[in-house]
């Protein structure tokens, strides 16, 4: 694989339907996508240069050595200078035939480094999938990995990754960074996905519709089940608007005064409060929303100082 090699990247939020698209995507003949190895958070955005130390990690990270390509994966962990230069070596290791010519990643949190990783890996496509805030927010308080962080903080999380995210699309352009809503693909998959294959330049397959719960078999670990099990199949075409059944008003609310590019922005729609509040209930809201704004910047910022 040369340096002008072209990837693309699936980002967005956390629980915004990343690891569907990736099965979708991965069911495509003419795709290749690895199984999650968050490469790009741990090595290649931190480090330029790869030195002893870090050789010795890379040889010991459990979710490289779920590539299934050990006996390479060392030499080039020993001869390969940069994390960036190794990073498209295992790539195109991992391919399994020519006729794969399409490299792709996927992590929900390249939302944050697109930045960076369009400095490193020239060329690259960027896929922001995007979700209702609401239903975000109920599907993390559910994962395992992320249910016991207070709602309000996802809320402000999800603001602070999809604002940064967008703010790509005039950076980036029409070719390099493409939009896909999570509810556009569960209602109309074959559109959206059309559309997903003519911004990657390759023709659509019904494979990705057919085929995505193997694919997703391939990608999925036995740690990863709990939250990523819709991934296997079938297409949970009734799979949002979820928040109205298990949030209250006064949640619904918050979320909403906390995420508002989501709804000035996005399309999506404000919901009809019916339910009456109390002044200590509008004071508790008051605060929450100051508290998840700040958050929100905060985490924005944190991220510019690393730049």
């Amino acid at each position: 694989m040369s340096s002008n090699d072209c990837f693309f990247f699936i980002t967005g939020t956390g629980r915004s339907g990343t690891s569907l698209l990736q099965s979708m995507l991965a069911a495509h003949p003419q795709i290749c996508l690895p199984p999650e190895t968050h490469f790009i958070r741990k090595y290649l955005i931190k480090y330029n240069r790869i030195n002893h130390q870090l050789r010795k990690t890379l040889k010991n990270d459990p979710e490289l050595v779920r590539l299934n390509i050990s006996e390479k994966l060392d030499h080039l962990i020993d001869n390969v200078d940069t994390p960036a230069n190794l990073y498209r070596q295992i790539l195109s290791t991992y391919r399994e035939s020519n006729i794969q010519n399409l490299y792709g990643d996927k992590d929900p949190r390249n939302i944050d480094y697109i930045h960076t990783i369009n400095k490193k890996l020239s060329n690259s496509k960027f896929i922001h999938i995007i979700r209702d805030p609401r239903d975000v927010v109920l599907s993390r308080t559910r994962a395992n990995w992320s249910k016991n962080s207070p709602f309000f903080l996802h809320a402000a999380i999800y603001n602070a990754q999809v604002t940064r995210g967008r703010k790509q699309k005039r950076l980036l352009g029409d070719k390099r960074y493409h939009e896909i809503h999570y509810e556009s693909l569960l209602a109309k998959p074959k559109e959206s996905l059309g559309k997903l294959c003519q911004f990657l330049e390759i023709p659509f397959d019904e494979k990705m519709l057919s085929d995505f719960g193997i694919a997703a078999k391939k990608l999925i670990s036995q740690r990863e089940l709990q939250w990523k099990k819709e991934t296997l199949g079938p297409l949970l075409t009734g799979n949002s608007n979820k928040w109205g059944e298990n949030f209250s008003d006064y949640q619904i609310k918050m979320i909403e005064e906390i995420c508002p590019f989501a709804f000035d922005e996005l399309g999506y729609s404000r919901h009809k409060t019916t339910e009456k509040q109390s002044t200590f209930q509008k004071w508790k809201k008051f605060s929450f929303v100051i508290v998840g704004r700040l958050l929100s910047n905060i985490y924005s910022v944190r991220l510019w100082l690393k730049k």
